[in-house]
């Protein structure tokens, strides 16, 4: 047993009377250390380690810094979070270490001990600070370019390759075939809801494209001539020309008409809301004397609905509806047109021509003309065309043939001009073997000078126009190139006049040198005009344009 100094027997003896309460306060606790713990048995213990030296200095403890971060990938500024788009911030800088009062220790008092802490050893560890991040965590790496060059590869044989597609394993509604499901349209604030145009109705189309018709003829005006002269009359003759076919359909009548329900838009003047008078005729219309019309009206509340239904001496046919409030002086809500261009000659064969229209009306117009030369008296106001019109509104037979309308006796089959004798232009409307002049058949004449037959006389026929009824006809020269008037032959008539009862006369045409010359050939109504004939109704069967 080596010997001790008593100055360091006297601190031996109160470090171990420290270190034995130290000791029982950990195990009444719950924790067990054996630091300052020694054996229960001196003898077999071994030599203790020798106590710190102390000094009366002051002691100046500082905590070691705390445990850096975890390392993780710094995010770069101003970077956004995917879910809550918010800037990541950075995380905060640990908290400085908190300094120490210094304590002075003197020799003869107990050595202070710092708490424990996972620094020196004992309690728990420090948890290490916490990263502000993202509600949902932070966001997930960057795919590697092997990923992608898999993914590439994938989408490139998946597209090369001749497999079927998968079936699709969603399961659709059992009516999906027949109901499709319903669009639902989001209005933005101020903007006008509009159904697909697929959706759109043949009306709303039509309607649509004459919207954008006046845009475009508003926004881009038809050039002006230089020279101040006004635009040029429109036609509203009577006679059918010689033109194409795709002439005639261009310029037929009820589609000139038809164009001007277009610009109901600025049918703003009292003078042009003709549809609110008693007899609503058409703008252009007005005084027109050549047409066939028919009106009616329907309302419902305040909303008047006019209809119009015209037919035209080159018998295209237009009808015409009209919405406008009655209470209200301002412009239609809706005003539409559609037309039906003439019958073309070219298009009826023998049966139609021949066998149901020369073969069944026309003995009964060429008794009825033989009937009126022999009663001596005029027919009807004795003007020339009543003769043809009354034939025609007296016929018994069923369907009726159309009635005269202005110059127009049915279906047209030939135009003729002649500009000196043996010179001139003229053509069939028909096919060459269906051409020809028949029984029954009315010519029309403007300003022709022709000589008769028995006796020899130069007659002017027609001031400006006049008509009869062919009883007979022979000696005509079918051409399906050019048949001027000088080659129809002979036609023997039945005419009449103011001056003039009904009479007989014989006329050599080929002695024709000035004038124009229309036939037409008597034909039902319902096949000339077709179905919506007559009728004041809106939409008018098909075909209509």
């Amino acid at each position: 047993m080596p010997l001790i100094p008593a100055g360091l027997s006297n601190l031996n003896s109160k470090v171990e009377s420290a270190r034995k309460g130290f000791n029982s306060t950990l195990d009444k606790a719950g924790q067990k250390t054996g630091v300052f713990k020694g054996p229960d048995n001196p003898k077999t213990a071994s030599k203790p380690l020798p106590p710190p030296a102390y000094t009366g200095q002051p002691n100046r403890l500082k905590l070691p810094p705390p445990p850096p971060p975890p390392a993780r990938k710094p995010l770069i500024q101003n970077q956004y979070d995917e879910e809550s788009y918010e800037p990541a911030q950075p995380p905060p800088p640990p908290p400085p270490p908190v300094a120490r009062k210094p304590m002075n220790v003197s020799s003869s008092s107990t050595p202070y001990r710092p708490p424990p802490t996972s620094l020196n050893g004992y309690g728990p560890p420090n948890m290490a600070p916490v990263q502000p991040t993202s509600r949902y965590g932070p966001p997930s790496p960057p795919k590697s370019s092997a990923q992608l060059h898999e993914e590439s590869r994938a989408m490139i044989e998946a597209e090369n390759s001749t497999q079927p597609p998968p079936m699709i394993s969603s399961k659709k509604p059992d009516n999906w075939g027949t109901t499709p499901p319903v669009r639902s349209f989001q209005r933005k604030h101020g903007q006008i809801p509009f159904p697909p145009f697929s959706q759109f109705t043949e009306e709303d189309k039509q309607a649509f494209f004459m919207m954008l018709d006046e845009f475009f003829g508003r926004r881009f005006p038809d050039r002006q001539a230089s020279h101040d002269t006004g635009p040029p009359q429109v036609t509203l003759r009577t006679r059918p020309s010689i033109l194409t076919q795709q002439e005639e359909e261009e310029g037929c009548r009820a589609e000139i008409i038809a164009r001007y329900f277009k610009t109901y838009r600025s049918w703003t003047r009292s003078d042009q809301q003709w549809y609110r008078h008693q007899d609503p005729v058409p703008t252009p219309l007005i005084g027109t004397t050549d047409i066939k019309r028919v009106s009616c009206w329907t309302q419902t509340g305040d909303k008047r609905t006019q209809i119009n239904y015209i037919l035209f001496p080159d018998l295209s046919q237009l009808w015409t509806s009209v919405n406008f409030l009655v209470s209200s002086n301002g412009i239609p809500q809706e005003a539409l047109a559609k037309y039906r261009p003439p019958p073309r000659t070219h298009e009826y064969d023998y049966e139609t021509l021949v066998t149901k229209s020369s073969e069944i009306y026309g003995p009964y117009i060429v008794e009825f003309a033989i009937e009126a030369e022999e009663s001596g008296r005029h027919i009807a106001r004795g003007e020339c065309w009543d003769l043809a019109n009354e034939a025609l509104k007296s016929s018994p037979i069923d369907p009726p043939p159309l009635t005269s309308i202005s110059r127009t006796h049915g279906i047209l089959l030939y135009y003729g001009t002649s500009t000196g004798l043996h010179k001139g232009f003229g053509e069939w409307k028909q096919n060459g073997d269906l051409a020809g002049i028949r029984p029954g058949d009315i010519i029309e004449w403007n300003r022709v000078s022709c000589k008769t037959v028995n006796p020899d006389l130069l007659f002017t026929l027609g001031d400006p126009d006049h008509t009869a009824i062919i009883i007979d006809a022979h000696g005509n020269t079918i051409t399906e190139t050019d048949t001027p008037p000088y080659k129809l032959g002979y036609i023997t008539v039945i005419e009449q006049s103011l001056k003039q009862i009904p009479v007989r006369r014989t006329y050599d045409l080929s002695t024709i040198q000035a004038g124009q010359v229309w036939l037409y050939r008597p034909m039902a109504e319902e096949t000339l005009l077709g179905n919506g004939r007559n009728s004041a109704v809106f939409p008018p069967p098909f075909p209509a344009f």
